[in-house]
């Protein structure tokens, strides 16, 4: 089979790259295999390769007018006008190959550049993102995302969907949580909105409604905000190169704010002054709100504990860095009963006070039994 740019008539399949030694594609392989060879041919020659992705609403017509290249080989005649052009690979001077994938409709491009400098990829991709709208994602339920391996061994976040349901109603945010919360939330969605990073603190003990609440901000703006699930030990790492590099990458692609979430995150919060000193990973979250670092994420911080507040570092709760906190706490009987009433709930046992686990609680299958046997072995003894 005959690979070649279009308009050219090759005398044999060998496609010419300016890397060092010719590829030659095999009787049968399609001009699509090319942009493997060319990553590899890339490593072989740099050691690395550098990836950046995007989609932008665009036609084949605009990328290739916006788009300055050496060399182009499509799916298609471009001039034919007889077939949707389903792909295409541009060879672009100064940094390397930009493989293309056209919707349906034409109207939709799904870009990935590969260059052995990152730097002029992200050039590349910052003038495209300039020049043509980013399309709409069409995600039709909350969602909030953790970051996690690829199966080539990078960095990728994966959407986590949620009910729609949990986005409370004022009313029941009052009820649930107190007075003067429902002004407190509206603060808080300002705050995750605006473009100044900083930290959101959120503690109670266990059961008091603290993942609640994170799933409420998640279903409430997360049409407009990117939420990230992070575990507390990704702060040790978190000023790595792979780790700013897919920040980065991912920042030029979204182009909206993002809302790191981190639960049970005393390991962060907690003073060290007694156990040797701050770790590297609270020095890092630290950072992230308000330092260097946090220039490059510029994203919000919510974290979540369960410790007492006088154990947290003072460094976490300075002003400027931290922008809200609110304590969850245990209801009274009659809070609590009000509770139970508006969601038709079983009776409560007890004077309380009540966490909204307690209060919502569903006894496990045959946890009864056990507790009995528990009560008549001690008895026993």
């Amino acid at each position: 089979m005959n690979i070649s740019p279009p308009h050219e008539a090759p005398s044999e399949p060998v496609v010419n790259f300016p890397l060092t030694t010719k590829i030659t594609l095999q009787k049968g392989d399609s001009m699509r295999s090319a942009p493997k060879i060319l990553i590899e041919s890339l490593i072989d020659q740099n050691g690395s390769i550098h990836i950046c992705e995007l989609a932008v609403r665009a036609t084949p017509a605009d990328i290739f007018a916006a788009v300055p290249h050496k060399r182009v080989w499509t799916s298609t005649d471009f001039d034919s006008g007889t077939k949707k052009m389903e792909w295409a690979i541009l060879e672009i001077e100064g940094v390397g190959f930009m493989d293309c994938d056209f919707s349906e409709s034409q109207r939709i491009a799904q870009l990935d550049i590969f260059s052995a400098c990152s730097w002029s990829a992200l050039e590349l991709v910052e003038r495209i993102q300039k020049q043509f709208r980013r399309p709409r994602l069409g995600r039709t339920k909350p969602a909030f995302q953790i970051l996690c391996k690829s199966s080539e061994g990078g960095l990728t976040f994966h959407d986590v969907e949620i009910p729609s349901r949990w986005r409370s109603k004022a009313d029941d945010l009052a009820l649930l949580y107190g007075e003067g919360f429902n002004a407190w939330s509206s603060d808080v969605g300002r705050i995750l909105k605006g473009d100044e990073s900083g930290i959101v603190l959120l503690s109670g003990d266990p059961g008091t409604g603290k993942t609640c609440f994170l799933r409420h901000l998640i279903a409430t703006y997360s049409r407009k905000l990117d939420f990230i699930y992070l575990p507390p030990v990704f702060f040790a790492g978190a000023a790595s190169p792979e780790i700013i590099t897919t920040w980065i990458r991912r920042k030029i692609r979204r182009r909206r704010n993002s809302v790191l979430l981190i639960e049970d995150a005393e390991d962060l919060l907690v003073d060290g002054e007694g156990s040797g000193g701050r770790t590297s990973a609270t020095s890092n979250l630290l950072n992230a709100a308000d330092g260097l670092l946090g220039d490059v994420l510029k994203a919000k911080i919510i974290c979540s504990f369960n410790c007492p507040v006088h154990r947290i570092d003072k460094a976490v709760v300075r002003p400027g860095r931290l922008k809200a906190a609110w304590k969850f706490e245990k209801l009274p009987r009659h809070r609590a009963e009000g509770v139970r009433e508006r969601f038709d709930l079983p009776h409560l046992t007890g004077v309380g006070p009540f966490s909204l686990a307690d209060i919502f609680r569903q006894q496990p299958l045959g946890w009864e039994s056990l507790e009995q046997e528990e009560k008549a072995i001690g008895f026993a003894a």
